[in-house]
């Protein structure tokens, strides 16, 4: 009995082995996605209920029946997908390429990591539930978490699914983690759109007056233009600016139809917290709080969320101390404070560089080994 039960540990032993030095040869595999979007449905800008995904599978995955951790990728504003997996836009980033590397290595474990589409016609969703442009935060929790799900062999507990981004999905991610540890257990948020008190002010959206009055001046064309007219006259707009290479003013609207969305109004249907009287530019103290809650508020989100919070395996939040957007730095350490304030165990990583610059670096050195190390295993 007792040889038999050694024979049974040897071969065990030689199978896993096997396993594993497979995997440190073998190359996972990216697959591109459809995923059903129906939480997109019904919005005033008819969202596709459709939506891309990147999925990649580790090494071991088709020769084995394990099932596997999962982490949920959170694009920024204005970055396709293909930015990670293919153009190599980030210092020549890429998915696949990278996870093989630090897999075969042993720096991380095996783990399947989505990046889903979260990009709409003004550049950017927010990840945000909003009547103008889909239920995007429903998207992400409900459709494409059970699509991954219901396909891929995943370990299907919060503490098993991490979700993170970069740039509007690093605030994305914090706000999902925030709301539902049911469904995802970790969160690590690079660069994200985070205000301080006054950061509101330091966006580009109102950085100055003339782009306030530029604001003003084309919604009074819109509102002079009948409802349906204007809708089609606002996209086509915004198809302008992009192919004049014009991005900040889209990312304005695309903030406001996600945080503040109006669709009692005409085009752009955004509660927008000035108006002009006799030329002057007045603001409306109350749209101007709605604008700001959205990368703002802080206080009263951690004070609402904060069992939630408490719930989560881990936290990190990661910035550049000369990010251009100097709003999020400012941010980023003030929103540790409060968490520190509050209880709350984190992470606050900073490193020398700006916004765009040490991407890859810190999804190779820091985010994909974080979650190798917090996310749990079969």
């Amino acid at each position: 009995m007792k040889m038999k039960q050694f024979l049974i540990l040897v071969v065990s032993f030689i199978f896993f082995c096997g396993v594993a030095a497979n995997a440190q040869t073998k190359n996972g595999k990216l697959v591109n996605s459809m995923i059903p979007a129906p939480s997109l449905a019904h919005s005033l800008f008819q969202t596709a209920t459709e939506q891309p995904a990147a999925i990649y599978l580790p090494p071991s995955y088709d020769d084995s029946t394990r099932r596997f951790p999962v982490v949920y990728f959170l694009p920024g504003f204005g970055c396709p997908i293909h930015y990670f997996t293919l153009w190599r836009v980030f210092q020549g980033f890429d998915l696949q390429q990278s996870l093989d590397s630090l897999i075969r290595s042993g720096i991380t474990k095996e783990m399947i990591v989505v990046i889903p589409n979260g990009l709409n016609f003004m550049g950017g969703s927010f990840y945000t539930n909003s009547p103008l442009t889909g239920n995007w935060e429903d998207f992400i929790v409900r459709d494409l978490v059970d699509y991954v799900d219901s396909l891929y062999r995943t370990i299907r507990r919060s503490e098993a699914r991490g979700i993170t981004g970069y740039s509007m999905g690093g605030s994305g991610a914090l706000s999902l983690a925030m709301k539902h540890p049911d469904v995802f257990g970790s969160v690590y948020a690079l660069s994200p759109g985070v205000f301080a008190p006054g950061g509101l002010a330091m966006t580009s959206m109102f950085a100055d007056t003339l782009t306030v009055r530029r604001y003003l001046d084309r919604q009074a064309d819109f509102d002079s233009t009948p409802f349906c007219d204007a809708q089609v006259r606002f996209m086509s707009y915004i198809d302008k600016l992009y192919k004049a290479n014009q991005e900040m003013e889209p990312f304005g609207y695309a903030y406001g139809a996600a945080f503040v969305p109006d669709i009692n109004a005409k085009a752009p249907f955004i509660a927008y917290p000035y108006h002009r009287i006799n030329g002057k530019l007045i603001i409306d103290s109350l749209a101007w709080k709605q604008f700001e809650s959205g990368f703002g508020d802080w206080p009263e989100k951690l004070a609402k969320w904060k069992n939630n919070l408490l719930r989560l395996t881990a936290i990190a939040i990661d910035y550049g101390t000369k990010d251009e957007y100097t709003f999020i730095p400012e941010g980023c350490v003030y929103l540790s404070a409060l968490l520190n304030g509050a209880g709350l165990h984190h992470q606050l990583l900073s490193f020398d560089g700006g916004h765009v610059d040490h991407v890859r670096e810190r999804i190779e050195g820091y985010m994909l080994p974080f979650f190798s190390k917090n996310l749990s295993t079969e």
